[in-house]
């Protein structure tokens, strides 16, 4: 029989698991203390990486501010630069001078009409250059902006999206950086989700499909066109619809 300052048996496991819970619970805290450091110096990092990133779409942005870029004009290579200035001149009633470009080169030399990469010293100059843009019609010349990635990505979102509602049959046109439908206007944000949603709708009808397919044994590829097609409907109606407040 143990005596009265003797621990059980019974205790002395209690003890232990006492210790060993406080061990495992300083253990623990200590973790998880850590994690959420990581998780803080990790959220920095990424906010500095996107402070960069779009410092640098910007910066570029700017760079290009006074770009153009050229096609279907067919150049003297060995003198390229004057052959440019003399027949951008020439179709557009323009006087472009040395003086007046920054910087100018060719894409690549080997096609008959490579693309010509021009910015000029000032933006004042290309605007000159798009004033009298229509002068082109029918020469088989065209001038674009000089565009980042960037850009041009939104640009596809747009021209795709534009295609795709006269397609519907809708009145749209594009608006600066905004596509209009309908005398309602949608930006980039706005169509990437309305993408997101026809893609849920295909989703969801190719697996509607799948289920009268294998009872019917019968397609319907009509009706899951529809399924999966964009509806656009104005923004303010879909954050009504989400629960989104903007």
């Amino acid at each position: 029989m143990p005596k009265n300052d003797e621990m059980t048996n019974s205790e002395l496991y209690q003890k232990l698991i006492e210790a060993n819970e406080k061990q495992t619970t300083d253990i623990t805290s200590k973790i998880d203390h850590k994690i959420k450091d990581i998780q803080e110096k990790v959220g920095e990092l990424e906010s500095k990486v996107n402070l960069i990133n779009k410092k640098v779409i910007n910066n570029e942005r700017m760079i290009r501010r006074n770009g153009v870029v050229v096609f279907g004009l067919e150049v003297d290579k060995s003198d390229f630069i004057k052959s440019t200035t003399q027949k951008l001149n020439t179709l557009l009633g323009t006087s472009i001078t040395r003086a007046d470009l920054n910087n100018i080169y060719l894409g690549n030399e080997k096609e008959p009409k490579p693309r010509i990469n021009i910015e000029f010293t000032s933006y004042l100059k290309k605007q000159e250059i798009f004033g009298n843009i229509k002068k082109l019609k029918g020469s088989g010349v065209g001038i674009v902006n000089d565009l980042s990635y960037e850009e041009r990505q939104s640009q596809k979102v747009l021209k795709d999206h534009l295609q795709n509602a006269k397609n519907q049959n809708l009145q749209a046109k594009i608006k600066g950086t905004r596509l209009e439908i309908e005398g309602v206007l949608y930006n980039i944000e706005d169509l990437k989700r309305l993408e997101e949603e026809g893609a849920n709708n295909e989703s969801s009808s190719e697996e509607e499909t799948e289920d009268k397919e294998k009872l019917n044994k019968k397609k319907t590829k009509t009706n899951k066109r529809k399924s999966g097609q964009i509806i656009y409907s104005p923004p303010a109606e879909r954050n009504l619809r989400s629960g989104i407040k903007k």
